[in-house]
């Protein structure tokens, strides 16, 4: 079999795990989708070869109970830092968590978010994170 072959087989088998979450497969499309990234942007992000996408897509994803060790495994392997590749699965987990989260969670950080943007907008806020009156609630002679 041709390299050439093998990298499609490879390529399609990538694909067909690619919605199992025990492959690092969905994980890396994830990360894809989150990151604005196609496979050859993914590939420089890790400091891999583009040829190594299908490869490491197939690799089982970290064990929660081994997390640390599957991932150095993992890593070692395709010759990227284990805490990279531990960023990008967190990242992965956590965006993917919001998007399963509840509608009440997810009100509450929307929530949160349009405080934030009302702060901002309205000067409420200091840089230190303290709350100032608006401009107009101020004393005349300039005294907080």
């Amino acid at each position: 079999m041709t390299e050439q072959a093998l990298d499609r087989l490879l390529r399609r088998a990538a694909i067909t795990v690619g919605d199992r979450p025990t492959f690092m497969a969905g994980a890396l499309a994830r990360y894809r989708e989150i990151e604005g990234l196609d496979e050859a942007g993914l590939a420089r992000r890790l400091g891999v070869e583009p040829e190594q996408i299908s490869r490491f897509a197939l690799c089982r994803r970290p064990r929660p109970d081994r997390f640390r060790a599957d991932v150095e495994a993992i890593a070692t392997r395709f010759g990227i830092a284990p805490e990279q590749l531990a960023n990008l699965l967190r990242e992965v987990d956590a965006l993917s968590a919001l998007d399963t989260a509840p509608a009440t969670e997810a009100g509450w950080l929307a929530a949160a978010r349009e405080r934030d943007e009302t702060a901002a907008e309205t000067g409420a806020e200091t840089e230190s994170g303290t709350e100032e009156p608006p401009a107009g609630d101020q004393p005349e002679d300039g005294q907080p």
